[in-house]
This record gives structure tokens, C-alpha cells and sequence, in this order.
């Protein structure tokens, strides 16, 4: 131990950093669902391509916390590829990820803080509401010798 101290909030006690700090995670086995095509509008110089996926959440909505964000999700993507020159192409792609939505509310957070003055009875600090979503921008280019 180095000696260190944290505090769980203003005015509380000071207690000491635990020598390991174990997060509870709950995880559960998932599925995911993927489908994509791609389709050359013109032979040897433009490809098209869509895809769509589905994954299932690997935790609870009790156990969701900020370290790590396991919801359902939904990703919707599209792209394409351009023959710049006869062993040259040029790639892009786009996708958005749809995060689930997942409310904890008071009293039915599982995640407890680490330091406590009193462990069996820490308070819950995965409490509220996640929302997230993302885009995902990709550029390739593809050189053949």
C-alpha cells in the first residue's frame, strides 16, 4: 500500500484505497446479427456496399456502468470503392452505431463504490441514464504490386 486515501464525498470519512478493487459486471452470453452485400455498379471501377447489424447486450441494465458500454446496438453502414488507376483503389465508408438506451434508477444499481467506510453498505454508483451513439468515418486506399 502506498498510502493513499480517497474520500467518497464531501464530508465524509477518509478511508484508505483498497489493495484491489474488483468491478462487479454481471456479463451474460450475447448474439449478433450481421447482413451486407456489395454489388459493382461499373465493372472494374466502382463497387457499392450497405450492411446492417443487431448485437444483444451483455449486461443488465442494474449492472451498467461507465467502464465499459455492453447494450444492445444497432449499426447501420454504407461505403464504396472507386479503381483510380488500373492497381489503385480508393475506399470509403460510413456507419452509425445506435447505443441502446438504459435507465438505472435509484435503488436498482448493483455497481458499488470502492471505497467505503462501510463496504456492505456502499452506495450504488452506476444509478441514472446512458445514452450514447457514434460514427465511424473510413478511408482506405489499396496499392497492388
Amino acid at each position: 500500500s502506498q498510502g493513499v486515501q480517497l474520500s467518497t464525498a464531501p464530508g465524509t470519512l477518509i478511508s484508505p484505497l483498497p489493495n484491489q478493487a474488483k468491478l462487479f459486471h454481471g456479463w451474460r452470453d450475447t448474439y449478433g446479427l450481421r447482413i451486407g452485400g456489395d454489388y459493382n455498379v461499373l465493372q472494374n471501377f466502382l463497387a457499392v456496399r450497405a450492411g446492417a447489424s443487431f448485437e444483444s447486450s451483455a449486461v443488465p441494465s442494474s449492472n451498467m456502468n461507465i467502464d465499459y458500454w455492453p447494450v444492445q446496438k444497432w449499426t447501420l453502414s454504407c461505403g464504396a470503392t472507386v479503381k483510380v488507376l488500373p492497381r489503385w483503389k480508393l475506399s470509403a465508408a460510413y456507419a452509425h452505431v445506435f447505443y441502446q438506451s438504459v435507465n438505472t434508477p435509484v435503488g436498482s444499481g448493483k455497481v458499488q463504490e470502492i471505497v467505503a467506510v462501510n463496504q456492505p453498505a456502499a452506495f450504488a454508483v452506476n444509478e441514472g441514464k446512458y445514452t450514447a451513439h457514434m460514427n465511424v468515418v473510413s478511408l482506405q486506399s489499396n496499392l497492388t504490386f
